[in-house]
């Protein structure tokens, strides 16, 4: 722990094929490594109202970390054994299976509408990319909730959506696929 997720520069990404719009909440919440927080479907759903009230943040990159890295740090100031949460809301025109693409420093947790997609929790470095999930967007409204969590160090997360086939998909500011 402790390192960046760090682009490989012989998968080079277009920062633009990263969510990069995200509703943060206001303050991490405890965590005790190395198990994931224990979230109830309650839970999420109290968790994803909270975000959901919270402002439209725009991430930009921090000095030295690429820019496709949503960096908990800088938002939050540091911290240690705690878990942040981001929400991005995606508009889909009908139903479409997507891959869901994760990198984080420290462990990561992705739902998709509620269902967890992606866990792979505890303290680690995930390289962008590392971990993947196909799942299908619903028409219509779609939450992706990310949680990361932070034992010391580093503390960022990527993500990123394709179509089965590795296409990349843009998503604008407004959430709508571009």
């Amino acid at each position: 722990h402790g390192r960046a997720a760090q682009l490989d520069e012989k998968t080079a990404r277009d920062p633009a094929w990263f969510l990069r719009h995200w509703r943060v909440l206001e303050r991490p919440r405890a965590w005790t490594p190395p198990a994931s927080p224990a979230l109830d479907a309650a839970a999420l759903d109290a968790l994803q109202a909270e975000l959901a009230a919270r402002p439209l943040t725009a991430w930009t990159a921090p000095d030295g970390l690429a820019p496709y890295s949503l960096d908990f740090l800088a938002h939050h100031g540091g911290g240690e054994n705690v878990a942040g949460y981001a929400l991005c809301t995606i508009f889909a025109d009908g139903e479409r299976p997507v891959r869901l693409l994760a990198g984080s420093d420290d462990g990561i947790r992705v739902w998709l509408n509620g269902k967890l997609a992606i866990d792979d929790g505890g303290v680690k470095v995930v390289p962008v990319d590392g971990d993947k999930a196909d799942v299908t967007l619903q028409a219509g409204e779609n939450r992706i909730l990310v949680e990361c969590q932070q034992a010391g160090g580093g503390w960022q997360f990527s993500l990123r959506l394709t179509t089965p086939d590795g296409r990349p998909i843009v998503v604008g500011e407004d959430g709508t696929i571009r």
